[in-house]
């Protein structure tokens, strides 16, 4: 958002956050017992993959030459790749809130 409202791109120069580089795997039997757990396994590694992809391509555009595209890319792409992530966590949140016991 920084990137789009300033026109800015400051964080270029700030090292790469650190996400986790593999998926979360849940035991199959307890995938299995709780369709919410499942189900929140997949919404984690589908927020990681989307952060992922959103890091790599911030940082692609960062070593670009050319400022008002890489602005664009990150308004048209970037942006929504990184609020759909943030939303797939938020939505395996409410999936381990409804497990029993919570």
């Amino acid at each position: 958002e920084q990137i789009i409202e300033q026109r800015a791109s400051e964080g270029c120069f700030a090292s790469e956050p650190p996400i986790r580089e593999t998926n979360y795997e849940v035991p199959q039997d307890l995938k299995a017992q709780f369709a919410d757990l499942a189900t929140a396994e997949e919404n984690v590694n589908l927020g990681l993959t989307l952060m992922r992809q959103s890091i790599a391509a911030f940082y692609t555009g960062c070593n670009g030459n050319d400022a008002e595209a890489f602005v664009q890319q990150a308004e048209f792409s970037g942006l929504a790749t990184a609020q759909t992530a943030v939303q797939a966590f938020k939505d395996a949140q409410a999936n381990l809130d409804a497990l029993p016991g919570r």
